[in-house]
């Protein structure tokens, strides 16, 4: 009996020793973010606007950084977009528009102080919407930038 007792608290003692977190040190002391405006190479003028907002809404929302002057903050994310491109996504047996396919390549760096913690010079993004005569290329320009800086934050947070 007393071999059982020690053998049991050996394995919770192993068991309590052997812990694992979700926390990602690559972030650590990251607290204050600072967003600047986004750099827009393509022709849709509004784009880099709406993806800045967008990107500010999201990490704001996210609630794990705060948003700060860029003199103050703990990081920096410079985005520059430099291709948005919309094509027809799929088509009907009668060859008609069924989807609509909207491109977005650009580059971002997520950065500590000097340190570079998170880049990507070639980060591609792409969005299908059902075909509608009625939707507005602006729409979906703001639609897409939208679900951009969504998955841009996640991608830059992923374990933080």
């Amino acid at each position: 009996m007393r071999l059982l007792k020690t053998f049991l608290f050996l394995i919770l003692a192993f068991l309590a020793a052997c812990t694992y977190t979700f926390r990602n040190t690559r972030l650590e002391g990251v607290r204050t973010l600072h967003i600047r405006p986004v750099e827009n190479k393509t022709i849709k003028y509004e784009l880099g606007d709406l993806l800045y907002r967008y990107l500010n809404d999201s990490f704001i929302n996210d609630g794990n950084l705060s948003p700060e002057s860029e003199g103050d903050a703990d990081s920096i994310l410079d985005v520059k977009v430099k291709e948005y491109r919309k094509e027809t996504g799929s088509i009907d047996s009668a060859g008609n528009p069924t989807s609509v396919k909207i491109t977005i390549r650009l580059d971002y760096t997520f950065s500590q102080g000097e340190k570079v913690v998170e880049s990507d010079d070639d980060y591609n993004f792409e969005a299908f919407y059902e075909y509608d005569i009625s939707v507005s290329d602006s729409v979906l320009v703001e639609r897409t930038a939208k679900a951009l800086a969504s998955d841009l934050r996640d991608t830059i947070m992923e374990g933080f």
